[in-house]
């Protein structure tokens, strides 16, 4: 559900992105959905595509 709803936000937000994910539904029409991580997307959408690879790949040797 997490993926979900980071999906609706940047549907919301006008954000191109995969249609391959189903965003999150559920909420009446006309109101907005949770932003809860929204500081955190914000900043991840800011990036270029090799931006935010070279972070995922940061995040796996850092933890592994």
């Amino acid at each position: 559900m997490k993926v979900q709803n980071i999906a609706a936000m940047l549907d919301e937000k006008n954000i191109q992105r995969s249609p391959e994910i189903i965003s999150l539904s559920g909420k009446p029409k006309g109101e907005s959905g949770r932003e809860t991580d929204w500081p955190i997307v914000e900043k991840l959408v800011a990036l270029d595509k090799r931006e935010l690879w070279q972070q995922c790949k940061d995040l796996f040797t850092t933890t592994h």
